[in-house]
């Protein structure tokens, strides 16, 4: 878990993966460059879940004379 966003990390216990462990780095990459963040849960017999959170950025519209 502590290497889940490094580049090319996989999971060792798991033969069946064929990804590059890119997946998640690029994500987390493309989240910070927003000012976002990422976290998850993980439990053994439900699975995963990824939470991720971007800030909206509110723009000012000024009225049409």
């Amino acid at each position: 878990q502590p290497r889940l966003f490094d580049r090319f990390s996989q999971a060792e216990d798991l033969n069946k993966s064929t990804g590059t462990g890119l997946g998640l780095s690029i994500t987390k990459a493309i989240i910070d460059a927003h000012k976002g963040s990422i976290s998850f849960t993980t439990s053994p017999e439900q699975g995963t879940t990824f939470r991720i959170s971007i800030p909206v950025q509110q723009t000012m519209v000024r009225p049409s004379v």
